[in-house]
């Protein structure tokens, strides 16, 4: 079959700037400008959102993340930026290049983009929104912050930290959807922790029976004082009385 006459200077203008193929999801880079706003070479080229993503890497986690990053066209020391406070907001849509590169498409001046599932689209619109709600193979952030493809994200539920019961007695997490897990550790802690409240009232009667036997013991101990007292004071007098009489011999 023979291949459309595309008009070759309209299709490199819809090639991604990092990986050369149509544009998907065209966006710019924002964040490698220098503080006097002069190096904007990162804004006149176009990329597609997937690659900016990746030379971001926006998916790995902080702790596999390079220290910095350059611009990707100039690589220029005055253009870097730590990778620690990368987010999506260092890049922007296109929407008036992607409205640009749907018109060519519907007027069969450059291919159809196809998304990573086989999915052919003629408008970029339409492939956002595909690959933002419907595509299976498109990439999906959980909001305990785990990216992964779309058609995994039902068995990530099931892990999600966020999706997890935890038990109000010891703390252990159970994933929302094994119930029966849940229920049966429920029941062991509910039990084991019922018998340790019953040794510890046990211990308590005994600590207050205790108490009375101290009680009694503290009570005679101290009628005992009292008398060994009384009776203390009662020879002191005697002697007292002894000395007046012997010094009137």
């Amino acid at each position: 079959m023979e291949e459309p006459n595309y008009n070759e200077d309209l299709v490199q203008q819809c090639r991604c700037a990092i990986c050369q193929q149509i544009i998907k999801i065209p966006v710019r880079f924002t964040c490698f400008n220098t503080p006097n706003n002069i190096h904007l070479c990162a804004e006149y080229n176009k990329v597609c959102m997937r690659c900016a993503q990746l030379f971001l890497k926006i998916d790995l986690p902080k702790t596999k993340q390079e220290d910095y990053v350059r611009c990707p066209f100039c690589n220029l020391e005055n253009t870097k930026i730590y990778t620690k406070k990368i987010t999506n907001g260092f890049f922007v849509k296109d929407y008036s290049f992607m409205n640009f590169m749907s018109i060519l498409s519907k007027s069969g001046q450059i291919p159809c983009c196809d998304c990573d599932c086989g999915e052919k689209f003629d408008d970029q619109l339409k492939l956002e929104s595909h690959i933002q709600n419907e595509c299976r193979e498109a990439n999906y952030k959980c909001e305990c912050g785990m990216i992964l493809a779309r058609k995994n994200k039902d068995e990530h539920q099931v892990e999600c930290v966020l999706n997890f019961n935890v038990c109000t007695i010891c703390g252990e997490k159970f994933g929302l959807l094994k119930k029966d897990d849940a229920k049966n550790h429920y029941k062991g802690c509910i039990r084991n922790t019922k018998m340790m409240v019953r040794g510890m009232e046990n211990s308590l009667k005994l600590v207050e029976e205790q108490e009375e036997i101290f009680k009694e013991a503290i009570e005679k101990l101290n009628l005992q004082t009292t008398k060994i007292m009384n009776n203390i004071a009662i020879s002191k007098d005697k002697i007292q009385a002894c000395e007046e009489q012997m010094k009137k011999l």
